[in-house]
């Protein structure tokens, strides 16, 4: 009973008081900034950027409970959320800066789905790659609902691996044998994208030993010690891509549509807008197009940097469908 308490309390004031309470025009106000090493930004005073979405495999009671908080969080009378997405941001990052061709182009249809096609050895798991991208994305969707637990598997290791995590971590993170998360490592390293977890980590540690000062093609600049390839890595990956989608972010602004359709939020790799019910639509395409445009900055092999999105609406943020 207690430990429940303890998170119902937080929850509560996490989300139930404080600088979550609205002010005046029914509407909380965070302060953005740029507080990471990363360059991604964060907030404060509330922490917009998070709401109850996660829970321990042991908290299924409290799941029910988060929606309800989700749901208190509404679109104006007249008005509807539009949730833009970017699809597989960081998976499609490293794939880039790796020039690996066949993970840059799975991170847009289902890198997870075929990496568990793989795990559980499906018939067609060699002859995925071959298919055009529409038949492609519709076998791994079909993968993805037929092995669910595996898929779910399979995200979380390859999360982890984005920033060279160790398997003892992900083993206590999901609950199971160090030796079942080694085994999906190993293969996905040596077997199915080499190029994005072996040659690019050795990359980047060639870089530090020349020096510790690493600088993006965004120019922002950490110098990482004790060669770190980890923290190395993960700097790569994520200042790259948050600047990328931060210069759409800008590109909104500078245009006008970030104001017309009153974007309310971002959160790292989504941006949320409070348009006119009457307005979604044209919210959707005009600011889907913004921020699916190609790089200006990120160029190599693979052409120019870019990222495909996905859009939810609704009236609530408990309830939002896929558009």
């Amino acid at each position: 009973v207690i430990p429940r308490i303890k998170k119902l309390t937080k929850l509560g004031g996490t989300y139930c008081g404080g600088d979550w309470v609205p002010r005046e025009d029914g509407r909380v106000h965070g302060m953005f900034r740029f507080g990471t090493a990363s360059g991604q930004t964060s907030c404060t005073k509330p922490n917009q950027q998070q709401w109850p979405s996660h829970s321990d495999p042991d908290d299924e009671w409290l799941v029910p409970i988060m929606q309800q908080v989700r749901e208190c969080i509404r679109a104006e009378p007249g008005h509807i959320f539009v949730k833009i997405d970017a699809k597989g941001a960081h998976s499609r990052m490293q794939a880039f800066l790796a020039e690996d061709a066949a993970y840059y182009r799975l991170a847009n249809l289902g890198s997870h789905a075929f990496v568990t096609a793989h795990y559980v050895g499906t018939e067609d798991k060699d002859l995925l790659l071959a298919m055009e991208d529409g038949p492609l994305k519709k076998r791994l969707n079909e993968i993805k609902r037929e092995y669910d637990y595996e898929y779910n598997f399979a995200k979380r290791v390859s999360f982890n691996m984005q920033y060279l995590g160790g398997a003892e971590k992900a083993a206590h993170t999901l609950r199971v044998p160090v030796v079942t998360v080694m085994a999906l490592m190993e293969m996905v390293k040596n077997k199915i994208f080499p190029k994005s977890f072996n040659d690019y980590p050795e990359s980047v540690r060639k870089r530090l030993r020349q020096s510790q000062r690493l600088v993006s093609a965004h120019k922002a600049c950490r110098w990482i010690f004790d060669n770190d390839v980890q923290q190395a890595v993960a700097f790569c990956v994520a200042n790259e891509f948050h600047s990328h989608w931060q210069s759409g972010l800008v590109r909104l602004k500078e245009t006008g549509l970030q104001r017309r359709f009153q974007m309310c939020n971002f959160c790292h790799d989504d941006a949320w807008f409070h348009p006119t019910e009457s307005e979604a639509d044209e919210c959707i395409a005009l600011c889907r197009a913004e921020l699916e445009k190609p790089s200006t900055v990120l160029h190599n092999s693979l052409g120019a940097f870019q990222v495909s999105t996905e859009v939810q609406i609704g009236y609530d943020m408990g309830n939002l469908r896929d558009v």
